[in-house]
């Protein structure tokens, strides 16, 4: 039994005041048995939080591949990505001048975010991209300023 000198708590089942000991043979109260519990279960939440938030980042890295409608037909894009923490880098593909190089790209769990410059008929397009990564599919939201936004899905190459 615990030393009488541990403040004790009281026990509703049996009606008195108990203090249990824990496997180390420390005198606990239920109440900081169940703290320490807790303390458990908040901790291995957050490391599968943690772990599964790098497993995410760590699956955009490769070369995607999607087709895109546009006003001139279809357009075969390629797409280069690397995630470092909280960057992405990389490079687009498919667009007159080759490829362009990703600019102030993000990504926070499953979602990128991203911007390339290219040169169109009149000067320098700036074009927004959003996407949320599925497994091997990245449903894609590319944006031109003051344009319509195109969606469209590119897949992994394996």
């Amino acid at each position: 039994m615990c030393n009488a000198s541990r403040s004790q708590e009281f026990d509703v089942n049996s009606g008195s005041r108990a203090a249990v000991s824990d496997a180390g043979g420390q005198c606990r109260s239920p109440m900081e048995n169940t703290m320490k519990s807790l303390r458990r279960v908040v901790v291995i939440c957050l490391m599968a939080l943690s772990s599964s938030f790098v497993l995410a980042q760590a699956s955009v890295d490769g070369m995607w591949t999607a087709e895109v409608q546009g006003g001139r037909g279809t357009q075969m894009l390629t797409l280069t990505l690397k995630a470092d923490g909280g960057k992405l880098t990389g490079t687009v593909g498919g667009g007159r001048g080759g490829p362009v190089t990703i600019d102030e790209g993000t990504i926070s769990g499953s979602d990128l975010k991203f911007k390339t410059k290219q040169q169109g008929r009149g000067g320098e397009v700036i074009l927004t991209w959003t996407g949320t990564l599925k497994g091997d599919e990245i449903a894609f939201s590319r944006m031109p300023e003051g344009g319509q936004a195109v969606m469209f899905t590119a897949k992994r190459q394996k």
